[in-house]
Order: structure tokens, then sequence, then C-alpha cells
């Protein structure tokens, strides 16, 4: 835990994050590293949300609250931000045609790097609404494989 609040007080300092802020950014970090690090299971569950509940909460508000005795954070936003990662990981792995999955490849698609040319970035930004009628693209697949 040590190591953890010394990175936190590291990348806060050299960030320059303002003391009005500090709670703010830690929750993000903390959240992040959280909600990326919290294992998905192999195969889909019939209840995500119950799942996470049983599988990582207790260890999630342990952690967080530890955290709090150093670093003064709101304890249910940074688990609700840990969570709301957690389930888009288990979307985009179990449920990959899901409307949160579509909206972070849009993002990703427009935003450029990762693994897609940055060409491609530069024409989702000069043509944002594209994206918008992907659904005829949706439905000519569903017609030419009926």
């Amino acid at each position: 835990m040590r190591e953890l609040l010394n990175e936190l007080r590291s990348i806060l300092d050299l960030q320059k994050v303002q003391a009005e802020d500090r709670g703010a950014v830690t929750q993000m970090l903390v959240g992040e590293a959280l909600g990326n690090g919290l294992e998905i299971p192999s195969s889909p569950v019939d209840n995500p949300v119950q799942y996470f509940r049983l599988t990582h909460r207790d260890r999630v508000l342990e952690t967080l609250s530890e955290v709090n005795e150093h670093l003064i954070i709101d304890i249910d936003q940074t688990a609700d931000l840990a969570y709301k990662l957690w389930i888009t990981r288990y979307r985009m792995v179990h449920e990959a045609g899901s409307a949160v999955t579509k909206r972070l490849m849009k993002t990703i698609m427009c935003m450029g790097g990762f693994e897609i040319p940055p060409h491609y970035a530069q024409l989702g930004a000069k043509y944002p609404d594209a994206h918008a009628h992907r659904y005829l693209i949706e439905s000519a697949k569903e017609i030419r494989d009926e």
C-alpha cells in the first residue's frame, strides 16, 4: 500500500495537480487502477452486476478504505468508477455487440492511436456524423447473410 500511495503522490506532484483537484484526481487514478485490474470471468455470467458484487466489491471497498486513511477520497464515487470500468471491460469481452462497446469503438476510431491509422481519426473528426449511419451497413450485412 505504501508503494501505491507514494506513486499517487508522485503523479499528483509531477502533474502539478492543484489542491482542490487532488481528491478527484486520486479517485480517478485509483478507480481506474482497480477497474482495470479486476479479473473478468472467462465466460459470460448470468448477472454481471451480481458477479461484481459477490466477487470484487468487498476487496474494492477494503482497498479504498486503506487509501482513504492516507489520501482523502470519496469511497462511493471511486468504487462506482471502478465498477463502471470493470463492466465496460466485461461488455467488451462478452457482449461485443452491446451499445457500450460500439460507442467505445467509435470513440477509439475517431481518436486514433492504438492500432488505428491516424488518417481515420482525421476523417472521423472531419465527418463526425458518418458513424451515425452505420446501421445501413449493418442492415446490408444482415440482408446479405440471409
